[in-house]
Order: structure tokens, then sequence, then C-alpha cells
């Protein structure tokens, strides 16, 4: 019996006798560490690229620290934020002079259990947070080399020192995430988001674990820089979701030493491309788009064009309104045209003026489904309870179980090469033949 994950829980299936698997993987066992803030002031201690952070703050008048939203699945901030804190009160900067920002880019707004969940009462009893908002108390601050506008949270852009707290994953189009992507698009403006993307998402280089020569990574670290990014304390975790690393120091240097960490334990090389993939929205099932990293990440680069992709996902807060409106009215567009008419920042046309609207906010994943759409790849959402009609209007095929998404998949490849991939999400494929 194979299996894959359906967010916690482990779903197990057979295969069709002539369909071949020549593929399985998943993160590969990495020892944690014994104790969190001890790894995390070890990094602060000892900073990549850049002076130590008690030293860099001394003078300063008040600094915020950047961090993601809920839509992250760690808690990292309960335990980075503190040690963070240790540092810039040693270098005079009281609690009243730090400020929290919570970047989520374009994703809907964190209600107060949500700002809960990532910060803890402890942290938000101790500072002042703010909540960004890519519609509002934005500064422009330039363009980057590749003349995307740069539009930033005003708190960010005005305060005298800026620290950026995340976690390193894979990354369907900036190759891992973290580093300077919690600033952008974190606390970035819904136009400078949409440009963003629409000028990069198509290029060969953005890819899971491409770094240097992806112009989607680099216009953000460019854009970063804009803002004045000055350090970064980063973490990589295990696939039981334990601290294996912390690195802290140049938002640039230290983030890179952090994704070689990552890369020994998410990327699984494949032999070839296949006819079927299996994978999951594990463990990034917060709603149906977020699960979607785990098509664009572990499936889409092994997929052969006309092949199937069978993804598992709970879902647990369903499918977003917005999503909803984002994929149906993308159904009519072919990539280029949409890439186009965005990266001319053309509003008023209206089969693009929604994605400047609040509700509806332009995210790689969308242009996925759309490359994969024309390279007439099927992709198959297995969910016990999003509604099928939906699914169907958003360009996705729909199971209620693996097994049924298993025999719809058999009318269309009677033999075939399957690559399994149970915590896709969190599973970075690589075309490396033996």
């Amino acid at each position: 019996m194979e299996r894959i994950h359906y967010g916690e829980e482990i779903i197990e299936f057979g295969l069709p006798e002539k369909w071949r698997v020549v593929a399985r993987g998943e993160p590969r066992p990495f020892p944690a560490v014994k104790d969190e803030t001890e790894e995390v002031r070890r990094a602060l201690k000892n900073p990549i690229g850049a002076e130590r952070l008690s030293r860099l703050a001394k003078g300063r008048k008040n600094a915020v620290i950047i961090t993601y939203d809920y839509a992250r699945p760690h808690n990292v901030p309960k335990y980075v934020v503190p040690a963070v804190l240790e540092e810039l009160n040693a270098a005079g900067l009281k609690d009243e002079q730090i400020t929290l920002v919570m970047g989520g880019g374009s994703h809907v707004l964190p209600n107060d259990k949500q700002i809960e969940s990532v910060y803890g009462k402890e942290l938000l009893n101790r500072l002042r947070v703010v909540i960004h908002n890519p519609d509002d108390n934005l500064i422009f601050v330039g363009a980057t080399s590749f003349n995307t506008p740069i539009f930033a949270n005003n708190v960010v852009v005005e305060a005298d020192l800026k620290i950026v707290v995340g976690w390193i994953y894979p990354h369907i189009k900036a190759g891992y995430g973290a580093g300077a992507k919690t600033i952008f698009p974190g606390v970035m403006g819904r136009e400078s988001i949409a440009i963003h993307h629409a000028k990069h998402t198509l290029h060969p280089k953005s890819r899971p674990g491409i770094l240097d020569g992806n112009p989607f990574r680099e216009d953000i670290e460019e854009a970063a820089r804009l803002v004045g990014g000055d350090y970064v304390v980063d973490v990589v975790m295990n696939a039981e979701k334990k601290l294996v690393r912390c690195v802290a120091g140049d938002l640039r240097e230290a983030f890179r030493e952090g994704c070689t960490y990552c890369d020994k334990i998410f990327c699984v090389d494949v032999p070839q491309t296949v006819d079927v993939v299996l994978t999951s929205g594990y463990p990034a099932d917060t709603h149906l788009y977020q699960s979607l990293k785990g098509v664009g990440v572990a499936a889409e680069p092994i997929i052969k064009d006309g092949g199937t992709v069978i993804h598992s996902t709970p879902a647990y807060n369903g499918i977003l309104e917005g999503t909803y409106k984002l994929f149906a009215e993308t159904q009519g567009l072919l990539v280029s045209e949409l890439v186009t008419l965005l990266q001319r920042g053309m509003r008023y046309d209206p089969r693009v003026a929604g994605f400047y609207k609040p509700e509806i906010g332009l995210g790689v994943s969308t242009v996925l489904l759309q490359m994969l759409r024309e390279r007439l790849v099927r992709v198959i959402i297995v969910n016990k309870e999003l509604p099928e009609d939906k699914l169907k209007r958003m360009g996705f095929e729909s199971a209620r179980s693996v097994e049924v998404a298993i025999d719809m998949a058999r009318n269309w490849h009677r033999e075939a090469e399957v690559a399994i991939l149970p915590a896709g999400a969190e599973t970075m494929t690589r075309i490396s033949p033996s």
C-alpha cells in the first residue's frame, strides 16, 4: 500500500497494475536542536555577513520586527522574537520603542485569534503590534532595476532599524521563502505585489530551489534593500516541525546559509518526468490556495505535458471568496495575456481590473494553474467537503477520496509512470537522472 497526507491524517491506497512508481520522496530526517531559544541566541551571537545586532542597534531611535502572518503553520515568532528583544534591550532600546509588524502581503487580514496564534499573549502584552494592510498606509520608496514600483508599509519605512524574522521553506517561484521575502511581499502594497508577480512568474529560473539568476527572488531582494531591511533572523525546521538551525545577520548572506540546510532536508531527486503525481497540501493546508504549494513545489517541476496531478488537502478554512473569484476570472485568459496586461499596469482593462481590488490579489498559484492548463495537465483536488461545482468553475477536477481520483486518472492514463510525494507542500523536486 502507498500513503499520502490528508492534513495530519495519513491515507493509504493502492495503485492500478499498469502504473509504475518511479519516485517516492518526502523530507529527510534531520535532528532537532535541544533548546530552541539557545539556538536562536547562538545565531545572534554569531551573525553571518553583519555585526552583532546588539551593536547594530546602538543609538537607534526605534525598531520594527517584521514577521509572517497566520498563513504559515509554525509559531516561530514566539521563541525567536524574545531572543531578538534581548539584543535590542541590551543596545538600549526599550520595549516601547519596538514594534511588531505582521506582514501578510495581500492575504486576508487576520482576526484576533489568528494574531494570538502567531505571537502568543506574552508578546502581545509586551509590544505594540501593527497588522500590514496592502491597501492602506503605504509609502512609495522608489523602483527596483526591474522597474517594479515599491509601495511599502509606512511603519516599516519610517523605522530606524528593521529586523526580519522568518521561516525558510521551499517556494514555488522565489526559490525559498523567508529572507527578504518577509518584506516583499510581506509588507508591500497590492500594486507592487501584482506587478512583481506578473513580471517574473513565467521566467524559467523562477522555480523552487533556485536563488541566483532567479528574477522573482532578485527583485524581492532589491525591494528589501530599498525599504531598508537591516537584519534577518531565519529558521529552518525539519519535517516534524522542530527547529534544526537558526541563521542571523545580513538579509542575503544569512538567508542563503539557511537555504543550504533547507535543501538537505526537503529536496527530492526524481529520475524523470512522470505521467501522474500524487501529492498533498501538507503542512500548508490552511485553505485551498495555500495548499497548492503541494502542486507548485512538488508536482509542477516533474509532471509531463498532458499529465495528471492528484492533490489531497482538507483545506481547513475552505475556499476563500477572493481565491474563488481570482481563479474563476482567469479561466478565459492565457498566462501570457494576463502577465502582459498586469505588467503594463492596466488597472482599467476589464480583464485585469479585479486584480487591483482588495478582494482579489494575483498570486503565483493562479498563474501556476494557468500554466498547467496550457500544458494540458489536469489537477484533481481530493477533498471530502469542498463544493465540487466551485472547484470545477475554478479549473479543477475533484474527487472525494484518493481512490476515486485514481479511478478518474486511470481513464486518461492506462499505463503510467508515477511519483508519490506524501508531504507535498514541503517537498521540493528536481529532475536528476541517476
